[in-house]
């Protein structure tokens, strides 16, 4: 978006390069597990109470998924009231912070990001370097990390039935679940240090 605004308004031509992937892991998630997960903290930018109603609504027409929520953040009483309001408390678990998200991301199926704003979505490359598909709201940058459809789904803006629905599609439909997997481990590989640093290095190059 940067290099497009440059460009329009500035008249500058510049390159842009990704961030990398923060692992890599010779693991990978079965995707069988009936587990959405989250890793976020605790703030309006990362839209918990989107994510509460989404999931709400959800286990209106599904009784055995549930949601695994990690971090903490200054509106954690405010999200766990939610839950309970939502009356949704015996499906979503809160695991605080841990030095093993690792863990969490294997025994999940499908990672679910409701944020308002992003300034790059690590968390994506993440999950899908774990190969599980991301469902996402559409802001910036997300229709530069998840190709619709492929690896994941995004969402109309901040639409929480549509979130929702998105939800069911995945959660009920394990083959999708896997295909989308499989193109998720390849999308976190163009986000390598290799594929990365050469970037970098054609860069340098050129000039």
């Amino acid at each position: 978006y940067d290099k497009r605004d440059f460009k329009e308004k500035l008249g500058i031509d510049c390159v842009a390069v990704d961030n990398p992937r923060s692992f890599v892991s010779e693991e990978k998630a079965d995707l069988s597990s009936k587990q959405f997960f989250v890793a976020a903290r605790f703030v309006e930018q990362k839209g918990l109470d989107l994510l509460i109603n989404a999931f709400a609504k959800f286990c209106q027409v599904d009784d055995e998924w549930k949601l695994v929520i990690a971090g903490d953040g200054l509106l954690r009483e405010e999200v766990l009231e939610h839950v309970w309001r939502k009356k949704v408390q015996e499906r979503v678990q809160f695991i605080g912070v841990t030095n093993n998200v690792t863990k969490y991301y294997l025994e999940s199926s499908v990672y679910l990001l409701t944020s308002r704003w992003e300034g790059w979505g690590l968390v994506v490359i993440e999950a899908f370097e774990m190969g599980m598909p991301v469902i996402a709201f559409d802001i910036i940058p997300i229709d530069l990390l998840i190709t619709n459809g492929e690896d994941g789904l995004i969402v109309e803006q901040f639409s929480v039935n549509k979130f929702a629905a998105a939800m069911v599609k995945l959660a009920h439909d394990e083959e999708l679940r896997r295909k989308m997997g499989e193109k998720a481990i390849n999308t976190a590989g163009k986000f390598s240090e290799k594929v990365v640093a050469d970037k970098w290095q054609e860069m340098l190059e050129a000039l």
